[in-house]
Formats: structure tokens, sequence, C-alpha cells
């Protein structure tokens, strides 16, 4: 009902699992979004015994039956935690962008070729581990964080993105806060840019 008043949303996740419920939003609204997914892993596992999970949202959009998801590009992916197949998944069904291919004038080609209604997804488990150890899959050789805040105020200021979600924190495993105030900064930029 949100999308189709047309308010800004941000969803504030557990796991990655949370983006196949966002996703749906768009579903049911009869809209097709274009996704952005900055994260370390691909997330277009297949399903356990038909079961959803946090490394599945992203294929359970792609193959949906309405067919609904226009594009899904995936940027900051470690290649020690992407597997072949999954790779190759996505480059059938989209982008894949490795860490290391990230620059500032990528991250804003990627944000220029997001057509409306974008729906963006933060995954803390791309940022580096000595930022983010509160997250279930640490990731040594993430972004850093001046980075990370320019993904996240970008998403809030370009006009095509209509939502966003934050996910993979788990404050059981996050050091002295570190983790959530992170996630709290990158909602700030979100807002900030929008």
């Amino acid at each position: 009902g949100q999308l189709k008043l047309g308010r800004f949303i941000i969803i504030l996740g557990g796991g990655h699992e949370t983006s196949y419920g966002h996703f749906l939003g768009y579903a049911i609204a009869k809209q097709r979004p274009c996704v952005l997914n900055w994260d370390a892993h691909a997330d277009v596992r297949p399903l356990r015994d038909r079961l959803a999970h946090s490394g599945s949202p992203f294929r359970q959009a792609i193959e949906h039956p309405t067919r609904t998801l226009r594009s899904y590009t995936v940027a900051g992916l470690q290649p020690q935690a992407v597997a072949a197949a999954h790779l190759e998944y996505v480059r059938r069904h989209g982008r894949a962008l490795y860490r290391d291919e990230v620059t500032p004038t990528v991250m804003r080609e990627l944000y220029a070729k997001l057509e409306a209604p974008g729906m963006v997804s933060f995954d803390l488990d791309a940022v580096d581990q000595a930022f983010a150890p509160g997250v279930s899959a640490p990731a040594t050789g993430g972004f850093g964080i001046a980075p990370w805040l320019e993904f996240a105020f970008e998403a809030g200021r370009h006009p095509a993105v209509r939502s966003c979600d934050l996910v993979e924190f788990n404050p059981m495993l996050d050091r002295d806060g570190q983790t959530g105030r992170l996630a709290a900064l990158t909602v700030w930029h979100i807002l900030r840019g929008f």
C-alpha cells in the first residue's frame, strides 16, 4: 500500500531474507523494480528443502512467477565468498561486480542506470569487518565507511529509488555497539540524501 501511495520506504531487517518480503511489496503493488544490492554475497542460492533462507532472496525474486523483477545488480562481491555457479546465475539474470570493481565512478553509473522503481538493499556484511563486526558473515577486505555511506546517500538522493532495506546486523555479535552505530548512520545518510 505504501508503494502505491508513492512513499519512500526504509525496511530494517534481520537476515537478508527480509529483501524477499521487500520485493513482494512491489509484486503485490504490480510494480516492476530494478534492484541494486550492496553485498559481499550474491544471495541467489537455491532454496533448502523448498524453504527460503538469508542466501536465497534474490533467486526467489528473479524466479517469482509474476516475473516482476526488472533487473538485478549486486555490487561488492568478495571472490572467496561467491560460488562460481552463483556468479554465473547472476550474470545470466543481471549484473555482478566484485568489491574491487566498485569505484566512485562505477557507483554513480550503477545509480544512473537504476530505473524507477528502484529498490536498494544494504547488506552490512559488505562492509569490512573492522568497521562492521556485528554481522553473521564478517567480510575481510570489504568496503570502508566512506564509500558505504556515499552509497547510502546516493540511494536517498536518486529520484528512481523508492525503497531501501538494511539487513544482516546481528547485535549479539557486535562489539561495543560499533555495527549498530554504523547501521543507524547508514539510515541517516539515506535520509540525508532523500
